[in-house]
């Protein structure tokens, strides 16, 4: 079949649409059945479709779009001959009728991203193709700097390294909502395929392994990845972190079984029900050294890549890095994020290129032998964390962002200098890479200490509402882990923030128990006023 035209000679998009091994979503509501080619197209003007004209990797394969001088896209797919003018359906929705396929672009920045293409009820994503970096001013072009889109930048790094390293500011919803974008993006699964992550107990390996295959998990079981980890406190049940595990579930549906995204659960283990002071301890003394050789040993040494997602304190400093590399020098690619408290002066003549691309996320790597090295050098304030340390003094753990930082694990560092209560100044943090996910300004809710973070239902209600939770978070913190949190004044917890589908039976239920017992105004949202504590 030819692209666009019924034909058995060569592949159409419809073919590559039902091919299997290739991510596809899952099936949409039925359409109304395609319309007649005699049915007028929407007029759209010339500036809008000029924004979806470029290359998409589409299935395995490349679509080229065009524009006919008559103002109709095209679409062609790698290898085939250009097919009929695609009918325009809406302002980013066209069909070919002859063959029943739809595409849609998304994307709200100067050029689309994103193209759905839908045929049969299934359907797939492509996103948009780079040939080159953004075009660049002459004071970063002078250094070497390139900036593209952060997915581009992202995939394009793994070409060189095996390793590439997230720092995450803990509690920034913009950056959380990338880390799915990344796994949802088809060349991850293709190319990558393992994430290393900080937010889960390895305890619970087993748990994650089922959950992401698409196995029935139990909300009170699954729980546990976040739960019994061992540096955070409170625990990272953070709705961004949890919608990633979603995300990969989700992906993972669509693929066969040896092509799956693994999810590696970083803190080191920790039976809590046998826990001591001294167990704790240890277990908190290897939050580099375990995950550093689970990336070495069960990774590395295979040959294998993998996307670490971790906090600034690990990955942007000697301590994994250091440790990672000792053993594979080079391996690791650092991205730090663009992101307050912290601030970025350096990075000013950036700025031009990076807003180009906005309000896609942009990716500035920095080449061999580039300048700018204050733009891609971090050195941390000290402080007490956004908001003020809570009544009654900070809680455990650092004052920072991103690994003993605000919202971050709480403890001290597994080894050598660091920040904390009791230590100097953090030593500077340098990266390869900028993660520009938007203006600062627009960044302004997050992060933020953990205590503003859970009275603002950044986390999973549990550690307020669940009396089961709390009670085990006293027990733990009587034997030497971070002790329960007092509740936060100024509590807003909306329940609509908690009404997506994480696909464990149990969550949504336990939902709505805790807001039949405390939303006394029945408005969907527990303040203060409203709160009391299930342990009394």
């Amino acid at each position: 079949m030819k692209f666009f035209a019924r034909s058995a000679a060569t592949i159409t998009l419809a073919a590559a649409l039902c091919s299997p091994g290739y991510p596809q979503v899952a099936a949409q509501p039925a359409l109304a059945p395609p319309a007649s080619s005699a049915e007028a197209a929407v007029s759209v003007p010339r500036g809008v479709l000029e924004r979806y004209v470029g290359r998409y990797e589409l299935n395995g394969g490349i679509l080229t779009v065009g524009l006919t001088d008559d103002g109709r896209l095209t679409a062609q797919l790698s290898g085939q001959p250009a097919g009929s003018p695609l009918r325009t359906v809406s302002a980013n929705e066209f069909a070919n009728d002859a063959v029943g396929v739809r595409l849609w672009f998304e994307g709200d920045g100067p050029k689309a991203t994103r193209v759905r293409s839908r045929y049969n009820g299934s359907e797939v994503v492509g996103t948009r193709m780079f040939d080159t970096a953004a075009p660049q001013p002459a004071a970063a072009s002078a250094v070497g700097v390139s900036v593209e889109p952060a997915l581009d930048g992202l995939f394009r790094a793994f070409g060189n390294h095996p390793v590439v390293a997230l720092g995450d500011p803990h509690g920034l919803a913009e950056q959380m909502e990338f880390y799915a974008a990344v796994v949802r993006d088809p060349r991850f699964a293709r190319d990558v395929r393992n994430v290393v992550v900080e937010f889960g107990a390895s305890s619970q390996q087993a748990v994650i392994d089922r959950y992401v295959a698409g196995e029935t998990v139990p909300y009170a079981e699954l729980r546990k990845v976040w739960n019994d980890t061992v540096g955070w406190a409170p625990p990272p049940a953070l709705v961004g972190f949890v919608k990633f595990f979603a995300a990969v579930r989700e992906v993972n549906k669509a693929l066969p079984r040896d092509r799956r995204i693994k999810v590696w659960l970083g803190e080191p283990p920790l039976d809590w029900s046998a826990a001591t002071p001294e167990r704790i301890q240890a277990a908190m003394g290897a939050r580099d050294t375990y995950p550093a050789a689970l990336i070495r040993d069960r990774i590395l040494a295979k040959g294998e890549k993998t996307l670490v997602i971790y906090g600034l304190g690990h990955i942007g400093g000697p301590d994994m890095k250091g440790l990672v590399e000792a053993a594979h020098p080079g391996a690791m690619f650092a991205v730090l994020p663009y992101a307050p408290p912290l601030q970025y002066p350096g990075c000013a003549p950036l700025l031009p290129q990076v807003t180009a691309i906005w309000p896609a996320p942009a990716l500035a790597t920095r080449g061999a032998g580039a300048g700018l090295g204050e733009c891609f050098t971090l050195t941390l304030p000290m402080g007490p964390p956004p908001g003020g340390p809570p009544p009654g003094g900070p809680p455990p753990g650092g004052t920072l962002p991103g690994g003993t930082l605000p919202g971050g694990p709480a403890g001290p560092p597994p080894a050598g200098p660091g920040p904390g209560p009791l230590r100097g100044p953090p030593p500077p943090m340098i990266g390869d890479a900028i993660l520009f996910l938007a203006p600062l300004e627009k960044l302004a809710q997050g992060p933020q200490g953990p205590f503003q973070q859970v009275a603002q239902g950044r986390f999973l209600p549990d550690y307020l509402f669940d009396k089961d939770v709390r009670a085990e978070a006293r027990r733990r913190g009587a034997i030497g882990a971070p002790p329960l949190m007092p509740t936060p004044p100024g509590l807003a917890i909306r329940k609509a923030d908690f009404a997506f589908d994480l696909d464990a039976p149990g969550f949504q239920e336990l939902i709505d128990s805790f807001f039949a017992a405390q939303d006394r105004n029945r408005n969907g949202v527990i303040t203060s006023d409203e709160y009391h504590d299930p342990l009394g």
